[in-house]
């Protein structure tokens, strides 16, 4: 799991080899702020989470595959 960070909003890039789930802690956000998380592939918002839920965020992911979110706040 990559995380660049730019400011108050990044990107997630998560690569699985087999299927399965991660659980990552995203580094660089406010506790109390709420995120939007967006596919970047497709524009599709996957989820809306604080920061201090960040902290524990499962993917899942099948074999072969990546995720890449982008990681913003909400306004």
């Amino acid at each position: 799991v990559l995380e660049p960070w730019n400011g108050d909003h990044g990107e997630l890039f998560a690569f699985f080899q087999k299927a399965g789930s991660v659980t990552v802690h995203v580094r660089g956000v406010a506790p109390r702020t709420t995120y939007r998380l967006t596919d970047v592939r497709t524009g599709t918002v996957v989820a809306t989470r604080t920061g201090a839920a960040l902290a524990r965020l499962t993917l899942h992911g099948g074999a072969s595959t990546a995720q890449v979110l982008s990681i913003t706040p909400v306004a």
